[in-house]
């Protein structure tokens, strides 16, 4: 029998809820909370490896839970 190594992606996401006047301020805000997650360690993954990529936003809700921006453009 052979040996193989099989490679796995996962992608991780969070949410920060922020107080801003708009959805641009928001963007903006979320970085500056302190509730902003760091960047993820290896340790958490056992071997696995972690790029030091940094969170992006993918979109955003209103107080109601209603999406207002996404990144691909849709609000």
């Amino acid at each position: 029998m052979a040996v193989f190594t099989v490679h796995l992606n996962m992608i991780v996401s969070t949410g920060v809820t922020v107080v801003a006047d708009d959805v641009d301020a928001a963007i903006e805000a979320v970085y500056d909370s302190p509730k902003m997650p760091g960047s993820m360690s290896f340790r958490a993954f056992g071997d696995a490896s972690v790029d030091e990529s940094e969170w992006l936003p993918s979109s955003v809700s209103d107080a109601a839970g209603e999406e207002v921006w996404s990144e691909d453009g849709a609000q």
